[in-house]
């Protein structure tokens, strides 16, 4: 991997909106299915805090989410939304597809979705991995 990449990420819509169906069936089949409503909220209640929890990750709104991914050099360097640096000297590809790359650079993992890549296409990312 000698080949120089730099991709800026932005918030993605397809993991958005999966995110957001996949809560709302959760919550659908909690309150279709527990018989007691002060169950309902009691069971329901960590699902819409765990929702929005990761609404903050999706939306790249906490300190230590991602914001641009250089590989260069058979190295990865992330920087944090807080500017926060982190240089990775080994990754790998976890997995790759069309629409997704799981990027994993030591105890971290890296998931970048085909709309989440602001400036470059998934496909040089793709090719650089291979």
């Amino acid at each position: 991997m000698n080949d120089d990449i730099r991709i800026t990420l932005i918030p993605s819509k397809t993991y958005l909106t999966l995110s957001f169906l996949v809560h709302v069936l959760t919550l659908f089949a909690i309150w279709q299915y527990i018989a007691s409503p002060w169950l309902g909220i009691l069971i329901a209640l960590p699902v819409v805090v765990h929702w929005y929890q990761l609404n903050q990750k999706i939306l790249l709104l906490k300190a230590d989410c991602a914001k641009s991914i250089h590989i260069s050099n058979g190295a990865i360097t992330i920087t944090q939304n807080d500017r926060q640096i982190k240089q990775y000297p080994q990754f790998y590809c976890a997995y790759q597809s069309q629409l997704l790359v799981i990027i994993s650079a030591g105890k971290a993992s890296f998931v970048i979705f085909k709309d989440a890549v602001n400036n470059q296409s998934l496909s040089s990312l793709n090719k650089l991995c291979n």
